[in-house]
């Protein structure tokens, strides 16, 4: 059989896989919090199959790009997609539609129940992924340390400040110049009660700096050599598309929270200023990080 038709029905069946893993997951997570209204029966909204085939396609290509051993793949790509789909927006979701709103649009019973949801079906679904796409890798004897110094490197801490600092930039600067001006008078409709502290780009800073390390720990992990500009760009794609299809896709399921004008305005805020994230975050790893590389063999 061509490779492509096994490929073509591998997808077929992941599919598959992850319309069930979206339904166990909505059960677990009300076993033990609440969840908002119409969260219930996401799995079988309308809107789900394409959102469904695009996070697979980024998943899929990401985890093709892997060359480690099934257990640090698979972890690895659970990370990247929940933090960045659950964890870091539900924070958000969280200081912005809780304490900061009154009165609050979200409850924390609902963001544990969406968290814990979240959870179970990444560590459904991503294993899954890299068992059927990722390569099967065996080390060699004369293994280098894969691992990126954190501690010690300068160029390293450097690459990382700037990243969760650029990244909080990004953000400031999409809100301003692409959500306001998009959602016109439902910005101010659905936000009237908003109060954002002065810290605010603190939390912005943090949550990107989870960013840069998970970006960072996908990098000096993929197969990819950096040998010219091309490289980088092609990294660069690849990392920006999955921030973008992971963190803003799931905005084109309709929701209760907030209206659909406001909703498509943050998704192409969340497009564009995550693009622009991951393709600064790859330069900079590029620029600055000692890349030392497990040496592998793979089928």
């Amino acid at each position: 059989m061509p490779k492509s038709i096994r490929v073509f029905f591998k997808f077929l069946w992941l599919l598959f896989w992850y319309m069930l893993a979206s339904v166990v997951a909505a059960k677990a997570a009300l076993l033990v919090a609440s969840l908002p209204a119409a969260a219930d029966s996401f799995s079988l909204h309308k809107h789900l199959l394409p959102v469904a085939v695009v996070e697979l396609v980024a998943m899929v290509l990401l985890a093709s790009s892997l060359r480690t051993g099934f257990l640090t793949s698979a972890c690895l790509l659970s990370c990247f997609y929940h933090i960045t789909k659950h964890t870091l927006m539900l924070i958000e979701a969280y200081f912005y539609l809780n304490l900061w709103n009154q009165p609050s649009l979200i409850t924390g019973s609902q963001v544990i129940g969406l968290e814990v949801m979240g959870l179970v079906f990444s560590l459904l679904i991503c294993p899954v992924v890299v068992l059927l796409f990722t390569p099967s890798c065996n080390k060699a004897s004369n293994e280098k340390s894969a691992k990126l110094s954190f501690l010690s490197n300068r160029g390293v801490i450097r690459a990382y400040v700037f990243g969760a600092l650029g990244y909080a930039a990004f953000y400031l600067l999409a809100g301003v110049l692409i959500l306001i001006p998009l959602a016109g008078p439902h910005f101010s409709a659905s936000y009237e009660n908003l109060a954002v502290p002065a810290w605010m780009p603190l939390l912005q800073v943090a949550r990107g700096s989870v960013w840069v390390g998970i970006i960072f720990w996908y990098l000096n992990n993929q197969s990819t050599e950096i040998k010219d500009r091309y490289d980088i760009l092609k990294l660069s794609a690849l990392v920006g598309i999955g921030l973008v299809i992971f963190g803003a896709a799931q905005l084109w399921v309709p929701t209760l929270m907030m209206p659909r004008e406001l909703q498509v305005a943050h998704m192409v805020e969340l497009s564009v200023s995550m693009f622009l994230f991951g393709v600064m975050v790859v330069c900079l790893w590029a620029k600055y990080a000692p890349i030392m590389r497990v040496d592998t063999q793979c089928n």
